[in-house]
C-alpha cells in the first residue's frame, strides 16, 4: 500500500511543485508580460498579445491592465461584443477603469448595440463626470 502512494503521490507533488513555480515566474514577471502585449498590439497581433495575457490572468484573476489589453487587443481586431464584454469585467476601483468604460461604450457603439452604448455612456459620466 505504501508503496502504491509513492508511486501515485510523486507524480503528483512535481505536477504540483512544476505549477507553483510556473505561477510564481508568471506573477513575478508581470510588468514585463504587459508592456510585451502592449508592443504585440501596437504591432497588431493581438492572438499573441491574449495568449500571454491569459496565462498572466490565470495566475492575477484581479490583473485589470491586462484585462484592459486584452480588450483593446480584441476591439481592434474587430470583434467588438467581446471587447465590451472584457471591459466590463474591469472593477470600479481599478486604475484601469475610467479608459475601459469609455472603451466599452465605444465598442458597443461600433458594434451596433445602441440601447447598451448608450447605458454604458450614461455609467460612464454618472461615475467620471
Amino acid at each position: 500500500m505504501k508503496r502504491w502512494l509513492w508511486i501515485l503521490g510523486s507524480p503528483c507533488a512535481v505536477v504540483l511543485v512544476v505549477y507553483s513555480v510556473w505561477g510564481y515566474s508568471v506573477r513575478s514577471n508581470a510588468e514585463a508580460t504587459l508592456t510585451e502585449a502592449k508592443r504585440l498590439i501596437a504591432e497588431k497581433r493581438g492572438e499573441a498579445a491574449r495568449a500571454a495575457l491569459n496565462n498572466l490572468l490565470r495566475f492575477k484573476p484581479d490583473e485589470a491592465e491586462a484585462t484592459f489589453l486584452i480588450g483593446r487587443s480584441l476591439q481592434l481586431e474587430g470583434k467588438l461584443a467581446a471587447a465590451a464584454e472584457a471591459y466590463a469585467r474591469i472593477p470600479v476601483e481599478a486604475k484601469a477603469h475610467r479608459q475601459a468604460s469609455l472603451a466599452r461604450g465605444i465598442a458597443l457603439l461600433h458594434d451596433a448595440q445602441f440601447e447598451a452604448a448608450e447605458n454604458a455612456f450614461r455609467d460612464h459620466l454618472e461615475l467620471y463626470p
